[in-house]
């Protein structure tokens, strides 16, 4: 898996034997969360890092499993 400071997200898929999940797309840096990645007629998962700001300024990131 790629990780956050180089892929906002990372897409799997069963492979085609269904015997493991692998990688199947990973995001560019520029990509935001409403980019249409996902296939939308088929099962997906993925992880994507969304960044935050706090009220206070202070910088947090949180993981969304989609």
């Amino acid at each position: 898996m790629a990780p956050p400071e180089t892929a906002p997200f990372v897409a799997y898929k069963m492979d085609d034997n269904t015997q493991k999940v692998v990688v199947d797309k990973v995001g560019s840096l520029d990509a935001t969360f409403n980019d249409p990645a996902m296939p939308v007629n088929d099962y997906h998962c993925a992880v994507y890092l969304n960044p935050l700001v706090a009220r206070g300024g202070e910088h947090e990131e949180q993981d969304v499993a989609r």
